[in-house]
């Protein structure tokens, strides 16, 4: 019997071989199943080879990926030194290593010179008073330096060694009949201090207080304008709250400005305080304001210009500034508070970070700062 077999096997791409069997004899069963189960076999291996490769590719990429959660490295802060003012505020920065992991680290440095505030890879350091010191992070086992100086003061800088009152309202402004509560708070105070206030009015025709510790409420009687002391046992100055009363606040013009309390240096920068007509009757209202020095004409000297007052510090104490307005009904008062700031006397050398190698010496200078040239010392 003449048999005719087609067996189709892979040979490249694109590409199919076909293999004609023809013969003229009886074909055994049993051969034509070895030849099927040789040519399986090849494509088997073929197909496994294919996949393995491809396989080790992967694993290949998995480990130059690392695989697993990354290991920290390293930490190191933007800035190796920094210098600042009291009162000034800056930013120091770290970045890590590898720098896609977050952590939290530890701050050491002197509380006495500097504030820190922790921030999102980073901290805020505020000035306290002249000195030296060094902010060092660290987070396991890893650690950088930066070495602070804080040397002169800001125009702004309040000495905080001792309490003083302080509040977030500068000045009311109520309708007749009106009660309002208000409250002061004493910086550097502490719990047993709530009962060492005094609350007076200057005008008690215009309204009536009822204190209770750090708290009082206003009742507003009658149209006027009048100040609200606010004196502590342990506050070297009185605290003051001016206070409008009107009987209708949208038609009445009242003078305002940003801050009725302004604290500057004995001797220090002098400062520019500037006020504004609400509810005016025109537009060019700004030239007919008025200045007056009510006392303490021995602390400050002001110059003015407009609805501008240029105060210029000259020596420990209050001052009141008066400003009105042919508008206006009533005038504005204005403390001025002109502190004496006593410097510290520190010691900053010409490097901060020296390298030894146990056989090059290195000299290392020192200067004296916060003491007057020709100081004794």
């Amino acid at each position: 019997m003449k048999m005719l077999y087609t067996i189709i096997c892979p040979v490249s791409k694109g590409k199919t071989m076909t293999q004609k069997i023809e013969t003229g004899r009886t074909v055994s069963t049993t051969a034509l199943i070895k030849q099927i189960l040789t040519i399986l076999c090849t494509l088997s291996l073929f197909f496994i080879s294919s996949c393995a490769f491809f396989d080790d590719g992967i694993k290949k990429d998995d480990a130059n990926n690392g695989g697993g959660e990354a290991k920290f490295e390293s930490i190191r802060l933007n800035k190796t030194a920094l210098t600042i003012k009291a009162g000034e505020m800056t930013y120091l920065s770290y970045t890590v290593r590898p720098g896609n992991i977050s952590i939290d680290p530890d701050w050491t440095y002197d509380e006495n010179i500097i504030l820190l505030e922790k921030k999102q890879n980073g901290v805020i350091i505020t000035g306290k008073k002249e000195g030296y010191t060094s902010v060092t992070v660290t987070y396991q086992g890893k650690s950088d330096t930066c070495i602070i100086t804080v040397s002169g003061f800001t125009a702004s800088y309040q000495d905080t060694t001792e309490p003083y009152i302080y509040s977030s309202q500068g000045y009311l402004i109520l309708q007749n009949g009106d009660r309002q509560m208000t409250n002061v708070s004493l910086y550097n105070g502490s719990a047993e201090d709530i009962n060492g206030y005094t609350w007076t009015i200057e005008d008690s025709t215009v309204a009536q207080i009822s204190p209770t510790g750090q708290y009082c409420e206003i009742h507003a009687k009658k149209q006027g304008y009048t100040r609200i002391k606010v004196v502590h046992t342990k506050a070297k100055q009185a605290y003051y709250i001016g206070l409008y009363v009107f009987e209708d606040v949208t038609k009445t013009p009242f003078i305002t400005t940003k801050e009725n309390i302004i604290t500057m240096q004995e001797n220090g920068d002098e400062q520019t305080i500037t006020v504004s007509l609400v509810n005016s009757k025109s537009e060019n209202y700004a030239r007919e304001f008025t200045w007056q020095l009510v006392s303490g004409t021995d602390v400050v000297a002001i110059s003015t210009n407009a609805q501008k007052c240029v105060m210029t510090p000259k020596a420990e104490g209050e001052a009141t500034i008066r400003v009105s307005h042919p508008d206006a009904p009533y005038p504005l008062d204005i403390t001025a508070r002109v502190i004496r700031i006593v410097k510290n006397v520190y010691v900053e050398p010409d490097d901060t970070r020296v390298v030894l190698n146990g056989e090059t010496p290195h000299e290392l200078k020192v200067k004296l700062h916060g003491l007057t040239e020709g100081s004794d010392y």
